[in-house]
């Protein structure tokens, strides 16, 4: 663009549409909601939302089938332009994978830029990322802490700090 302007999108790994397509040509890569649309969520439980579909990263033969197609993805996108692309919730993603992704991506679009969007205390490894988003806590946070989160961070990668939780309560 003329104003130096690149385009990041969204991604995020671990979840996609239960209703899209990517879930139903890839069925078994994927965790579903129990069917039965008259049941109500039990709040006290985690469970699988009912509109997503949790990626199987947790089988090593899946994680390499969805490490292929989003290689494939990303390297697209990459050439018709994206700039990088935020990942968020990427603590959810093992670190092999997102290694061998992030590899793969920039060895076919080398200006390929990752940042890694995680909450605070996420423990995250060098894996490749450009840059961690790291959502500044609420007023009143420890100073110490801030500090020591920002030194933990900053070993995996430079972090950038960003006022709101990708996803999270809005501040306006």
């Amino acid at each position: 663009s003329g104003h130096g302007l690149k385009l990041i999108l969204d991604v995020m790994l671990n979840e996609v549409a239960s209703d899209g397509s990517f879930a139903a040509c890839n069925y078994s890569w994927f965790r579903f909601a129990p069917s039965g649309e008259d049941r109500l969520p039990d709040p006290r439980q985690f469970g699988i939302p009912r509109d997503a579909a949790i990626a199987r990263f947790d089988d090593a033969s899946v994680a390499e089938e969805l490490a292929d197609s989003w290689i494939q993805h990303l390297t697209g996108w990459a050439h018709l332009g994206v700039a990088g692309f935020r990942c968020v919730e990427a603590q959810r993603i093992p670190a092999a994978v997102w290694r061998r992704i992030i590899v793969e991506v920039r060895r076919r679009a080398p200006d390929c830029r990752f940042l890694a969007a995680v909450p605070a205390d996420s423990a995250i490894e060098t894996l490749g990322f450009d840059h961690i988003l790291w959502p500044l806590p609420g007023a009143g946070q420890d100073p110490v802490a801030l500090v020591e989160d920002y030194e933990r961070l900053r070993q995996a990668a430079p972090p950038i700090a960003v006022p709101e939780v990708p996803f999270g309560p809005r501040l306006a």
